[in-house]
């Protein structure tokens, strides 16, 4: 499992509080959470995939492409070799879209790539042997020239809660 040493360990912790990602999430989690928004905000708004990989006692991480299918699947392969090889966790981050229905109306539900009030946000997806969880925070573009912002953090799965769904919750399953 990753440790922050105790400089980092507080300085996350001040940016979790302001920020609302809860104080119980992985180290790992808050470390991509935290690197994100750095990232987000010193590049006018934008946050390239990523995956930050938990292995030797260490973080790695490391720029990925997601283009299209064969990247994607590429992806998952790597991600699962990962696992094998030792690594105790991984964060993959993405910007995404995303769409809010009401269940009770299936004929509404569309792909967030087709929906028009579709949101944007920043995506954390957290999982190890024994935790899947996602983290993500919306998007604020608030146009006439005013730089974006990263709205506070929601968690979703995590011990105890159903976990979350997605092309890569892989390596551990």
């Amino acid at each position: 499992m990753v440790r922050l040493d105790d400089k980092t360990q507080k300085r996350v912790a001040r940016e979790m509080d302001v920020y609302g990602l809860p104080a119980d999430v992985p180290d790992l989690l808050k470390l991509a959470a935290h690197a994100s928004r750095d990232v987000f905000n010193k590049s006018g708004g934008r946050c390239s995939p990523a995956l930050f990989v938990a292995i030797g006692g260490g973080v790695t991480v490391m720029p990925v492409r997601l283009e299209d299918a064969n990247d994607k699947d590429s992806l998952e392969a790597m991600m699962r070799h990962l696992a094998s090889a030792g690594a105790t966790a991984m964060v993959m981050v993405t910007e995404s879209w995303v769409t809010h229905h009401k269940v009770d109306d299936p004929d509404r539900i569309l792909l967030p790539s087709q929906d028009p009030s579709r949101d944007e946000g920043v995506t954390l997806a957290y999982q190890s042997s024994d935790t899947m969880m996602c983290a993500m925070a919306m998007i604020d573009r608030l146009g006439g020239g005013a730089k974006p912002r990263l709205l506070d953090w929601t968690v979703i799965g995590g011990p105890g809660n159903p976990k979350p769904i997605g092309r890569f919750f892989v390596a551990y399953a």
